[in-house]
């Protein structure tokens, strides 16, 4: 039918569902690195990582992060996060810990507030995209453009 969408979906058995963890704040992202670790984002403004079955935060970040990707080596957390309209990159450098906004304009115009990322390790590169909350996003519109896919080079790998 021209103008509706249709999906058909088959329910698998729900038997097949576990519960890994629960948090009291809206958990979201939910991101597994190579060595088993798994990180979520809290809408409290939480980065947190499961370890030996309990949430433990990361990082306080404040603002509202919607979405998180790590590195392939671990160091390099990188945050859309649309309360401080940046995407955000946690690093782990010589046992010190380095928190920084990356990205918080495009063309010289702030950001909406970046809400999905992805890493390219094909292309060394951040993808992420920046909608802005739904009403915030149209008092904005005559700024930036909504609904962009932006992509970020990384460094070249040492």
């Amino acid at each position: 039918v021209h103008g509706k969408l249709t999906y058909n979906c088959t329910l698998m058995n729900s038997g097949n569902i576990e519960k890994v963890c629960e948090g009291a704040n809206n958990l979201g992202s939910p991101y597994e690195t190579e060595e088993g670790s798994l990180f979520l984002v809290s809408q409290n403004g939480d980065i947190l990582r499961l370890q030996e079955g309990q949430l433990k935060t990361e990082i306080h970040l404040g603002g509202q992060p919607n979405g998180i990707t790590v590195d392939k080596s671990g160091k390099n957390i990188y945050i859309a996060d649309m309360g401080h309209q940046a995407v955000i990159r946690k690093v782990d450098e010589d046992k010190q810990q380095k928190v920084s906004a990356i990205v918080k304009d495009y063309e010289g115009v702030s950001l909406l507030g970046p809400n999905s990322i992805v890493i390219s390790d094909i292309m060394n590169c951040l993808y992420f995209t920046d909608s802005g909350p739904v009403s915030y996003t149209h008092l904005r519109a005559h700024e930036t453009p909504e609904h962009l896919v932006c992509r970020l080079l990384l460094e070249k790998k040492k």
